[in-house]
C-alpha cells in the first residue's frame, strides 16, 4: 500500500494514535496475520496485545475500534494509557497514586 505513495516511508514515523481513521487505514502496512487478529479483537472479551514499542499494538486496536463502531449491535471503547505516564510522579511522592490513576481511567472513559 505504501509503494502507491509519493514519499519515502523511512524519513518520518507516525504513531497510530495521532493519526485520524480515514489515514490510518490508507497508511498502515497490513500485518501477516491481521485477518485472524482482527477476528478475535472483534469478539466479546477481553484482549491483551504483547510486543515492542512500534510493532503494531496500537493500529491493531485502532483498526478494530474503527471497525466495531459502525455497527449498531456494539458499543466499543478505545482507551489509550499513554497520557497516564504524566501521573507517574504521584507513585513517587503520594501513597494515592493508584486513587489518581483511577479517576484519571474513570474521566477518560
Amino acid at each position: 500500500m505504501l509503494a502507491d505513495c509519493n514519499y519515502d516511508e523511512k524519513v518520518f514515523t507516525e504513531q497510530a494514535e495521532y493519526i485520524d481513521s480515514a489515514n490510518l487505514e490508507n497508511w498502515h502496512i497490513e500485518h501477516p496475520n491481521e485477518k485472524l487478529i482482527m477476528k478475535k479483537l472483534c469478539q466479546g472479551g477481553a484482549k491483551l496485545l504483547t510486543g515492542p514499542r512500534g510493532c503494531g499494538k496500537t493500529t491493531l486496536l485502532l483498526k478494530a475500534y474503527n471497525e466495531m463502531r459502525h455497527r449498531k449491535d456494539v458499543f466499543s471503547v478505545y482507551v489509550n494509557f499513554k497520557t497516564s505516564l504524566k501521573i507517574e510522579p504521584l507513585y513517587r511522592k503520594n501513597t494515592n497514586g493508584s486513587y489518581w490513576f483511577n479517576q484519571w481511567l474513570f474521566l477518560k472513559i
